[in-house]
């Protein structure tokens, strides 16, 4: 089965007010080692909610013990039953508060749960706490410089953005500022050729 093309997907649940999640699998034959000797069927978890969390729509889950680990009642309303699922579609529908109720809390919910600095923040200070001795670098591969200078220009550089492209060309300085005179050299000279190619292929498509 093919599903709707990733656009006309977020499209389709950004203008919905209730975005329904199914987990259960239509047959028992379908199990995992997970869930196998445990359930009867296999209860998937699913990103729908996540999705339905981040464009502003209420989400009404199916069982699954994934999504009861991660989201409360409140804020993610869960069905064992189809009737459970339409009682709980009708009782939301005709209440607008408690429609806009559900659309918040997951909302904040899943921006909690997806934000990319509370989530790694803590792991970066573990790691940095640790300790334990470290081998000093000898040297960056030249391979590495060229490949690190020519994507720090290719990041925003714009033919009409003169300025934009100096602070890069300074950033390419700073991480070849310990190479030996050959590899600054090197770096720099390809890295003035990258400016221009890449500057005059950029103006190229958008003339077309």
């Amino acid at each position: 089965m093919v599903g709707l093309p990733k656009d006309e997907l977020l499209k389709l649940v950004s203008k919905s007010k209730i975005v329904i999640q199914l987990s259960k699998t239509k047959t028992s034959s379908v199990l995992n080692y997970a869930s196998e000797g445990v359930f009867k069927f296999y209860y998937q978890f699913k990103g729908r909610m996540i999705l339905a969390g981040y464009l502003g729509a209420t989400c009404v889950a199916e069982y699954a013990p994934g999504t009861e680990l991660l989201f409360s009642d409140d804020e993610l309303p869960t069905f064992y039953t189809k009737e459970e699922c339409v009682k709980i579609l009708k009782k939301i529908l005709k209440n607008d508060e408690l429609l806009a109720k559900y659309t918040n809390k997951l909302n904040l919910r899943v921006n909690e749960l997806c934000d990319d600095k509370k989530n790694f923040e803590p792991i970066y200070n573990s790691i940095e706490k640790l300790n334990r001795r470290k081998v000093k670098l000898y040297k960056i591969p030249y391979w590495y410089l060229r490949i690190a200078a020519k994507y720090i220009l290719l990041r925003n550089i714009k033919l009409s953005n003169l300025i934009k492209t100096i602070f890069q060309f300074k950033i390419v300085f700073s991480i070849i500022k310990n190479s030996s005179f050959l590899t600054k050299l090197l770096i720099v000279f390809e890295t003035i050729i990258n400016i221009f190619w890449y500057s005059f292929t950029a103006s190229l498509k958008k003339r077309d």
